[in-house]
Protein backbone atom coordinates (compact mmCIF):
# COMPACT_ATOMS: atom_id res chain seq x y z
CA UNK A 1 0.00 0.00 0.00
CA UNK A 2 2.93 2.19 0.33
CA UNK A 3 4.18 2.22 -3.06
CA UNK A 4 0.21 2.81 -3.93
CA UNK A 5 0.09 5.50 -1.87
CA UNK A 6 3.43 7.00 -3.02
CA UNK A 7 2.87 6.47 -6.64
CA UNK A 8 -0.37 8.44 -6.64
CA UNK A 9 1.35 11.49 -4.96
CA UNK A 10 4.22 11.42 -7.66
CA UNK A 11 1.05 10.60 -10.65
CA UNK A 12 -0.78 13.92 -8.93
CA UNK A 13 2.54 16.39 -10.02
CA UNK A 14 2.61 14.59 -13.08
CA UNK A 15 -0.88 15.12 -13.99
CA UNK A 16 -0.52 18.91 -13.39
CA UNK A 17 2.52 19.19 -15.49
CA UNK A 18 0.12 17.20 -18.26
CA UNK A 19 -2.38 19.72 -18.18
CA UNK A 20 0.04 22.42 -17.99
CA UNK A 21 1.56 20.88 -21.35
CA UNK A 22 -1.93 20.34 -22.49
CA UNK A 23 -2.83 23.98 -21.94
CA UNK A 24 0.28 25.69 -23.49
CA UNK A 25 0.45 23.66 -26.70
CA UNK A 26 -1.07 23.17 -29.81
CA UNK A 27 -3.97 20.31 -30.41
CA UNK A 28 -3.57 18.27 -33.25
CA UNK A 29 -6.45 18.45 -35.42
CA UNK A 30 -9.11 15.79 -34.93
CA UNK A 31 -9.00 12.24 -36.77
CA UNK A 32 -10.98 11.55 -39.58
CA UNK A 33 -13.84 9.92 -38.21
CA UNK A 34 -18.04 10.14 -37.28
CA UNK A 35 -19.09 12.92 -34.96
CA UNK A 36 -19.61 10.31 -32.36
CA UNK A 37 -16.21 8.67 -32.62
CA UNK A 38 -15.30 12.49 -31.67
CA UNK A 39 -17.51 13.00 -29.23
CA UNK A 40 -16.58 9.54 -27.44
CA UNK A 41 -13.06 10.85 -27.88
CA UNK A 42 -13.53 14.44 -26.19
CA UNK A 43 -15.62 12.51 -23.24
CA UNK A 44 -13.12 9.87 -22.33
CA UNK A 45 -10.26 12.42 -22.91
CA UNK A 46 -11.69 14.92 -20.01
CA UNK A 47 -13.16 11.99 -17.68
CA UNK A 48 -9.54 10.76 -18.14
CA UNK A 49 -8.01 14.14 -16.93
CA UNK A 50 -10.51 14.72 -14.26
CA UNK A 51 -9.77 11.07 -13.01
CA UNK A 52 -5.94 11.80 -13.32
CA UNK A 53 -6.51 15.08 -10.69
CA UNK A 54 -9.75 14.01 -8.14
CA UNK A 55 -7.54 10.04 -7.32
CA UNK A 56 -4.75 12.01 -5.88
CA UNK A 57 -6.28 14.69 -4.49
CA UNK A 58 -8.92 12.30 -2.85
CA UNK A 59 -6.06 9.97 -1.57
CA UNK A 60 -4.13 13.10 0.19
CA UNK A 61 -7.34 14.41 1.89
CA UNK A 62 -7.74 10.34 3.14
CA UNK A 63 -4.05 10.16 4.30
CA UNK A 64 -4.31 14.19 5.73
CA UNK A 65 -7.58 13.70 7.22
CA UNK A 66 -7.53 10.47 8.41
CA UNK A 67 -4.58 11.66 10.59
CA UNK A 68 -2.27 8.61 9.30
CA UNK A 69 -0.66 10.93 6.56
CA UNK A 70 0.63 10.87 3.03
CA UNK A 71 3.76 7.76 3.02
CA UNK A 72 5.51 8.75 0.50
CA UNK A 73 8.83 5.89 -0.32
CA UNK A 74 9.74 5.34 2.98
CA UNK A 75 9.28 9.02 4.64
CA UNK A 76 5.65 10.06 5.46
CA UNK A 77 3.90 13.77 5.02
CA UNK A 78 2.36 14.03 8.38
CA UNK A 79 -1.08 14.30 8.63
CA UNK A 80 -3.65 16.26 10.92
CA UNK A 81 -3.31 16.08 14.14
CA UNK A 82 -6.18 15.06 16.62
CA UNK A 83 -7.40 18.53 16.73
CA UNK A 84 -7.87 18.82 13.23
CA UNK A 85 -8.77 15.32 11.99
CA UNK A 86 -12.15 15.13 10.42
CA UNK A 87 -12.98 11.20 9.98
CA UNK A 88 -15.78 12.84 7.80
CA UNK A 89 -13.62 14.39 4.88
CA UNK A 90 -11.70 10.68 4.87
CA UNK A 91 -14.56 8.76 5.14
CA UNK A 92 -15.81 10.24 1.50
CA UNK A 93 -12.60 10.65 0.10
CA UNK A 94 -12.25 7.45 0.57
CA UNK A 95 -15.62 6.54 -1.11
CA UNK A 96 -14.71 8.40 -3.92
CA UNK A 97 -11.33 7.44 -4.55
CA UNK A 98 -12.69 3.87 -4.80
CA UNK A 99 -15.42 4.66 -7.31
CA UNK A 100 -13.02 6.45 -9.14
CA UNK A 101 -10.94 3.85 -8.97
CA UNK A 102 -13.59 1.54 -10.77
CA UNK A 103 -14.64 4.18 -13.13
CA UNK A 104 -10.70 3.86 -14.54
CA UNK A 105 -10.70 0.38 -14.43
CA UNK A 106 -13.31 -0.26 -17.20
CA UNK A 107 -12.56 3.53 -18.70
CA UNK A 108 -8.69 2.68 -19.50
CA UNK A 109 -9.25 -0.65 -21.29
CA UNK A 110 -11.87 0.88 -23.68
CA UNK A 111 -9.48 3.95 -24.15
CA UNK A 112 -6.75 1.04 -25.20
CA UNK A 113 -8.84 -0.30 -27.57
CA UNK A 114 -10.44 2.49 -28.83
CA UNK A 115 -6.57 3.99 -29.82
CA UNK A 116 -5.81 0.09 -31.36
CA UNK A 117 -8.63 0.36 -33.32
CA UNK A 118 -7.78 3.66 -34.80
CA UNK A 119 -3.84 2.37 -34.74
CA UNK A 120 -4.08 -0.90 -36.58
CA UNK A 121 -7.61 -1.41 -38.16
CA UNK A 122 -7.69 2.35 -39.65
CA UNK A 123 -3.94 2.86 -39.80
CA UNK A 124 -4.30 6.23 -37.98
CA UNK A 125 -0.76 6.61 -36.42
CA UNK A 126 -2.54 7.39 -32.99
CA UNK A 127 0.59 6.69 -30.72
CA UNK A 128 2.35 9.23 -32.75
CA UNK A 129 0.04 11.27 -31.80
CA UNK A 130 0.44 11.38 -28.44
CA UNK A 131 4.13 11.44 -27.79
CA UNK A 132 4.90 15.43 -27.12
CA UNK A 133 8.02 15.56 -29.44
CA UNK A 134 6.25 13.98 -32.58
CA UNK A 135 2.90 15.75 -31.50
CA UNK A 136 4.36 19.43 -31.80
CA UNK A 137 5.16 18.73 -35.25
CA UNK A 138 2.14 17.35 -36.22
CA UNK A 139 0.27 20.69 -34.70
CA UNK A 140 2.83 22.73 -36.24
Amino acid sequence: MMLHKSIGFSLGFLALARLFFRGTSKVPTPLAGHALEHFAAYLSHQTLYALMLFMPLTGILMGYYGGKGIPFFGLTIPGADDKNKNGEIAKMSFKTHKLAGQIFYYLLPVHFGAAAYHQFVHAQHIFRRVNPLVAAKLAA
